[in-house]
Formats: structure tokens, sequence, C-alpha cells
């Protein structure tokens, strides 16, 4: 099992997924979704316990909600590939592009950690 999945999202946002889900569209939302958050945040890498095991990442739990929303916000896209979702007597109505929101959760972005050096070898300014 991995640290996220459809069942995970599901159970985050539990009543609000309302109608038909399709499971293999969702799942593959987390998949895209989960190999975006650790490749953004590599620091959630630890060692596995055996030396020849791969590092095993371990989400914080606002990382895992962050994740888990990202995901269904590509789910609920995947009908909406130009970000209308509705029209209204206004007009349209669309998608943010970027959910500040999402990216406080995950770290990323301008809430990310403080990095600089040359690419590839980071220094990452340590927390007091």
């Amino acid at each position: 099992m991995t640290w996220l999945d459809s069942e995970t999202v599901k159970a985050v946002l539990g009543a609000d997924i309302s109608g038909d889900i399709d499971d293999a569209s969702l799942q593959q939302m987390c998949d895209g979704t989960r190999s975006y958050v650790e490749d953004k945040r590599k620091d959630l890498f630890v060692a596995a316990p055996v030396e020849t095991d791969p590092p095993v990442f371990t989400p914080t739990p606002s990382v895992t909600l962050g994740a888990a929303l990202l995901a269904y916000r590509f789910y609920s896209r995947r009908t909406s590939p130009l970000g209308v979702i509705g029209f209204t007597e206004d007009g349209a109505q669309g998608l943010l592009r970027e959910d500040p929101d999402i990216a406080k959760l995950l770290g990323i972005g301008r809430f990310g950690r403080f990095v600089f050096g040359a690419v590839g070898t980071p220094v990452v300014e340590e927390s007091a």
C-alpha cells in the first residue's frame, strides 16, 4: 500500500465527494500526484531499516492532506482541460491554476523551505 491512493482521497474528502467516482481515473491522478510530491519533497525520505532497501517516503499529515486535495483537484479537471467547470449568469466559472492552501500544506513553491546553491547541490536553511 502506498501513502496516497484513491481510498485515502475518498477518506479525506468524505461526504464532499458526490456522484459517480471513476476509481481508475482517481487512482491515476493519485499516482501522478504521489510522484510529483515525492519529487518536490525529497526531504521527507528516510533511510530504510535494511541498507539494501530504497529510502521510504514519510509524509507529514499536512502533506498527505495537501496531496489528497491536489489529486482530487486533478481528478476534477479531467473533464475540463481548459479549467472551465461551469457557466453562470456572470459567465464561465473556472478553477484556479494554483491553490495557495495546497501549496502551504505541501510546503512547496513560495511556501517551501528556503534553498540556495547550485543546481544539484542545494544547501537547505536549517530551522532553529
